[in-house]
C-alpha cells in the first residue's frame, strides 16, 4: 500500500533558512526534523505549538 504524500505549505524564505540553519548547528538533519514534528503532530496535535 502506498502512503499519501503531505503536500507542502509555501513558507517565508527567511524563515525556512533560519530553520535549517537551526538543524544543522544541532547536528540533525532537516528531513528527520520534519518527519519527527509530522509524527508528534500526528499523536498530539496542536498543543506541540504551546497552544
Amino acid at each position: 500500500m502506498q502512503q499519501k504524500m503531505a503536500r507542502p505549505t509555501p513558507i517565508e524564505k527567511s524563515l525556512y533558512v533560519k530553520f535549517t540553519n537551526k538543524c544543522r548547528t544541532n547536528g540533525r538533519e532537516i528531513n528527520v526534523v520534519l518527519s519527527e514534528l509530522m509524527l508528534l503532530y500526528s499523536k498530539d496535535g496542536e498543543k506541540i505549538f504551546g497552544g
